[in-house]
């Protein structure tokens, strides 16, 4: 016969209960936490990528007047109506009505609907158009302010050795073009070597065979047209293992050099052209 269980252990079983409770509530609790600190990280990480849009933003706006241009990451094709007039068969004018897609900035539509384009929109390529001094000067100290950006392109600027650096060690690029300028290209450029640089031109510059050798390695792209660049700097080439595409139409070089060149860089597709006419810097820009 089985003993009838003692007053003491409905006791005993009353003693756990707040025990079970207790941990449900600290688990509880502990997930709440969780939660809330996630939704925290998750909230700053949205407000710093709006912020980031809306310095894109800014920087867009205020190099538009010193002769900034800007492509946008996110686009958009928008077909718009044009008319071309036409004369019919009896003589009698009219207007044929088409549509021309152009590309536009703007990300999809449900970015646009629920207000977080901005987040995702980023300034993908910038170039400046202006030959004065000031405007160049305060036009790179607004793109600093992107942290990074796939190109820069400076045309018609007097820009300095200097400068570039500058630009190099403040901004992360990997598309950099300077054309039209006599105000670079004779002085070594040392900086170029550790900035990653894709793509790396230098069209209507008096580039010469020095600044071959501060060429970085992961260049995959390089242009010379109308340089100063002579058979005496197209061995330097060679070592540049990652370049694809060569162009040095336009230069001081020979025929013979370049054929050679293109059997030591089988990997390299080179285009070349003679120099047609005599230089014609931008003779006064200088700072």
């Amino acid at each position: 016969m089985k003993p009838s269980p003692t007053s003491d252990e409905p006791a005993a079983n009353e003693t756990k209960s707040p025990g079970k409770r207790s941990w449900a509530m600290r688990w509880s609790l502990r997930v709440f936490v969780v939660l809330i600190s996630l939704a925290c990280i998750a909230f700053a990480v949205a407000a710093h990528w709006m912020r980031q849009g809306q310095i894109h933003e800014d920087v867009a706006e205020k190099i538009r007047p010193l002769g900034g241009i800007v492509t946008w990451e996110l686009t958009r094709m928008q077909p718009v109506a044009m008319g071309t007039p036409q004369t019919g068969t009896k003589g009698n004018a009219g207007l044929s009505l088409g549509f021309v897609e152009y590309e536009l900035k703007g990300g999809p539509d449900w970015m646009r609907t629920i207000g977080v384009e901005p987040a995702f929109q980023r300034i993908e390529h910038v170039w400046l158009m202006d030959q004065r001094e000031e405007h160049l000067a305060a036009f790179l100290h607004e793109i600093e302010r992107l942290g990074s950006v796939k190109g820069v392109g400076i045309f018609d600027a007097p820009v300095t050795e200097k400068q570039l650096e500058r630009l190099l060690d403040t901004l992360t690029i990997s598309h950099l073009t300077i054309s039209q300028t006599d105000s670079i290209g004779g002085q070594r450029m040392p900086f170029l070597r550790d900035s990653q640089l894709a793509l790396l031109s230098f069209n209507d510059v008096p580039l010469t065979d020095t600044v071959l050798d501060d060429l970085p390695d992961t260049l995959t792209h390089f242009s010379a047209t109308n340089t100063n660049i002579t058979d005496a700097g197209l061995d330097k080439f060679v070592q540049r293992k990652n370049l694809k595409d060569l162009v040095l139409d336009q230069t001081p070089t020979s025929e013979a050099a370049i054929e050679d060149l293109r059997e030591k860089m089988p990997w390299c597709e080179i285009k070349w052209g003679p120099a047609r006419k005599p230089k014609q810097w931008h003779q006064g820009r200088r700072p």
